[in-house]
């Protein structure tokens, strides 16, 4: 497959023990290929926004997934698709996603790291937020810790 910029895989339910789907990303357009008895076919996920570029895919908790886009953050339900849509304040732009147990970290444009955590209508909102002057140019998780690098200075934070 051609000028593939993104992949990830994903599971029916976060608790499942094998990944069912797989997530391409290209310039303009996301496709989801799922394993159905035993072949690997197209599939179209409602909610799942397919003519964009996708910088993040993956399982958030029981059967929802999160799609990061650059200009929102989507919670898609497998099963009854789209939950909710979040957006940067101010017209900003998402550069990097990561999901954890119980929020989501993403990562802006011009060095903020925003907290989203669900609600229990399904919507995501902001709970805390940093800034670090700097681009972000990734984000992980392990445990309590959290590191982010940025790119101008080429250094680390843990948090």
């Amino acid at each position: 497959i051609d000028d593939v910029r993104g992949l990830w895989s994903f599971k029916n339910h976060v608790e499942d023990e094998y990944f069912r789907y797989i997530a391409f990303t290209f310039i303009n357009e996301t496709k989801v290929l799922g394993l159905e008895d035993a072949n690997l076919e197209e599939k179209l996920i409602p909610g799942l926004e397919v003519d964009s570029r996708t910088l993040f895919c993956g399982n958030f908790y029981e059967n929802t997934i999160i799609q990061a886009l650059g200009a929102e953050i989507r919670l898609i339900h497998l099963e009854k698709g789209l939950v909710s849509k979040w957006s940067p304040p101010n017209g900003g732009s998402v550069v990097n996603c990561l999901p954890t147990q119980n929020q989501v970290l993403v990562a802006l444009a011009h060095g903020n790291l925003l907290s989203l955590c669900p609600q229990t209508d399904g919507s995501l909102n902001q709970q805390a937020s940093l800034h670090f002057g700097d681009e972000i140019s990734a984000v992980t998780t392990t445990g309590s810790l959290c590191a982010v690098a940025l790119w101008q200075d080429m250094s680390i934070r843990l948090l």
